[in-house]
């Protein structure tokens, strides 16, 4: 008579300890030490990953964006694409993994307040339709000033590393240490690798008789970029992107000061407006 509730005790701390493997195996996130004050760097280790990869994918969507337009243009048009897979490489490597790999282990507390994707493709767009204007205005002036066509493929390669070369500068503001090291060091590696590896590239080593357009090409640049950033117009998208704008009235981006949701105010001032009139008449 003694053992049979022995027995049912056992039974029923096996079930559980049986129920508890499960739940560990299901589990999104498992406490190895049961202790819940670690949840705190839990959380902020996740803001770090997700704010961090969505400031560097701004610039890995660059090339998939404009890639992407001068593959229809160029099967409209008949025309060649006009970079080779050995040039996008280098870009690659330079551009895209170097400053992407420091950049990611930064740490980042803030809150997320986005949408992922959406914010990642209006971060790489402006710079994504700089480099199609840049080259479609290349081609037509090559056509036009008699440029060959190493010369005009290696203006056009250049104004590409400096467009993306902008892109990495945007991702590193604000600046420290570590981002203006890293600024600089693309934007004079690449170049320097461009020109060292020219043949294999298939470019000049030089602009030679075209600097003057490059320079003149890649000032618009920079002062189209700038307008763009001045008119606040990338916040403004990202706003309503975000996951805190669908619920309140306003919502921080990255820092950069609150920027306040005005489509709903008139209409919640109206039920506001009516919840009273309504608590009156009772």
């Amino acid at each position: 008579m003694t053992r049979r509730p022995h027995i049912s005790t056992l039974s029923s701390s096996s079930a559980a300890s049986d129920v508890y493997k499960r739940q560990r195996q299901i589990a999104n996130l498992v406490l190895l030490d049961s202790d819940f004050t670690t949840l705190p760097e839990v959380l902020f280790e996740g803001r770090r990953v997700v704010n961090n990869v969505t400031k560097v994918s701004g610039i890995f969507f660059i090339k998939t964006i404009y890639s992407f337009i001068l593959s229809i243009i160029c099967a409209v048009t008949a025309i060649g694409f006009p970079f080779i897979p050995i040039q996008i490489t280098l870009i690659d490597l330079a551009i895209e993994g170097y400053p992407s790999f420091f950049l990611s282990f930064e740490q980042d507390r803030r809150k997320v307040t986005y949408r992922y994707l959406p914010t990642a493709l209006i971060n790489a767009l402006p710079n994504a339709l700089l480099v199609v204007l840049n080259i479609i205005v290349v081609y037509l002036l090559g056509d036009i000033l008699s440029f060959t066509n190493l010369e005009t493929t290696t203006l056009m390669y250049y104004l590409l590393i400096g467009i993306s070369c902008m892109a990495v500068i945007k991702a590193c503001y604000p600046f420290n240490p570590l981002r203006i090291f890293l600024a600089v060091t693309t934007v004079i590696g690449i170049y320097v690798a461009a020109m060292l590896f020219h043949h294999l590239l298939e470019v000049n080593l030089g602009l030679g008789t075209t600097w003057p357009y490059f320079v003149g090409f890649m000032g618009i640049n920079i002062v189209l970029r700038l307008l763009y950033w001045k008119a606040d117009i990338q916040s403004y998208c990202l706003l309503y992107t975000s996951d805190a704008a669908d619920e309140e009235d306003s919502v921080d981006l990255g820092g950069r000061g609150v920027i306040k949701k005005k489509k709903n105010s008139k209409q919640k001032k109206k039920t506001k407006k009516n919840t009273r009139k309504k608590k009156e008449n009772e």
